[in-house]
């Protein structure tokens, strides 16, 4: 067995490719009633990234403003699968084996989900209030760039040609700041809709499924995918 450093590298490596803002989730693949033995049909991208060979598992990896972050969710003892197919990983053999430290129950996964949702939310507006924040910020440079020039022609009128010249430089650093605050203001505001748009597909699709995630293949397949918030 790979030593678990491996699967961290991999993990890491798959993150700096990984836009800003994005949320990759992984399953492991449904067990059958029919699966003997069959450990190496676990899904081959979560066993790359996690080192894991046990069913019915989620890895999540999120990048939030660059920050990294890692979860992994598994199944609860259950003394009947003990019994009869063995006991799933401990919490504790979870993180000593893959070195993921957060490891919740499948049961948790639904609000672990939305609380990562909710963050990303609350950063979008956020972000909608940065914006605000520009635009104001834009109007108080209009302003004054209007100012300056009125004062500029009075200069100009009453013959004061040095203090016109001292406006107009005046005028041209506004002119400057204001092209400077426009261009962020317009690359923030396609970054919001991006983000936005994103977002909306994302939650569209995970109420589309219907039950719970580990019910079908089907909807493990639609949760094998990287998503751009």
């Amino acid at each position: 067995m790979l030593n678990k450093e491996v699967f961290i590298k991999h993990r890491k490596n798959v993150f700096t490719m990984m836009l800003d803002n994005s949320v990759l989730i992984q399953f492991s693949r449904k067990k059958e009633e029919n699966d003997v033995n069959s450990k190496l049909d676990i899904n081959r991208n979560y066993y790359y990234l996690s080192g894991n060979l046990e069913f019915e598992n989620i890895m999540i990896i999120t990048k939030n403003n660059n920050r990294y972050n890692e979860m992994i969710f598994i199944n609860p003892y259950d003394e009947y699968k003990a019994k009869w197919i063995g006991a799933p990983l401990s919490k504790e053999e979870i993180i000593k084996s893959t070195g993921i430290n957060n490891v919740y129950y499948l049961n948790s996964f639904d609000n672990v989900l939305n609380n990562i949702l909710s963050q990303y939310k609350n950063e979008m507006e956020e972000s909608i209030s940065t914006s605000r924040k520009y635009r104001d910020n834009l109007r108080y440079l209009e302003q004054q760039l209007e100012k300056n020039a009125k004062l500029g022609k009075e200069m100009v009128a009453n013959g004061d040609g040095a203090g016109a010249d001292k406006q107009a430089q005046k005028m041209k650093e506004l002119k400057e700041e204001l092209d400077k605050v426009n261009k962020e203001y317009q690359e923030h505001e396609q970054k919001i809709k991006e983000t936005e748009s994103a977002y909306k597909n994302l939650r569209q699709e995970i109420s589309s499924m219907k039950g719970d995630l580990i019910d079908t293949a089907n909807s493990a397949d639609k949760l094998n995918r990287y998503y751009t918030l």
